[in-house]
C-alpha cells in the first residue's frame, strides 16, 4: 500500500493534430488541465477520453489493477502520448516515481471495440 503524493500528466499530439494546431506539452501538468487541453480537440470528457482522478492522498493498492484512463478511437486519432506522472510515499515513507504512457501499445483500430465504460 502506498499513498498519492503528486500526480502530473504530459500530452504529446498526433501530427495531424498537431498540424491542425494542437501543441504539445511544455510542462507537466494537472488532470483537470489535462482534460481541459484534450477536450479542446473537441473531443468530449466521459464520451472520447477520461483521465481518472488521482490526486494526493489517494491510496494506490499493493496488489490488483489501477484505472488511469480511457481513450476511444477518435481520441487517439488525436493523441499520440498521454504520460502520467505519479508520486507515492509507502508504509515506511519512501518516496517511489512512475511515469506511465498510457497510449504506449495501444490498438488504435480495435476490431471489437469495448463499449464505454461509462
Amino acid at each position: 500500500m502506498a499513498i498519492t503524493a503528486d500526480t502530473g500528466y504530459w500530452i504529446e499530439y498526433t501530427s495531424a493534430a498537431r498540424a491542425a494546431g494542437a501543441v504539445d506539452s511544455s510542462e507537466w501538468m494537472s488532470q483537470p488541465e489535462a482534460t481541459a487541453a484534450i477536450a479542446s480537440r473537441e473531443l468530449a470528457e466521459r464520451q472520447d477520453f477520461q483521465l481518472n482522478l488521482v490526486g494526493r492522498g489517494y491510496p494506490i493498492p499493493g496488489q490488483g489493477q489501477l484505472f488511469l484512463g480511457w481513450f476511444t478511437e477518435k481520441a487517439m486519432r488525436e493523441l499520440e502520448s498521454v504520460f502520467v506522472r505519479v508520486r507515492v510515499v509507502d508504509r515506511v515513507g519512501d518516496v517511489h516515481e512512475r511515469v506511465v504512457n498510457l497510449l504506449k501499445g495501444a490498438d488504435r483500430s480495435p476490431t471489437h471495440p469495448d463499449a464505454s465504460p461509462f
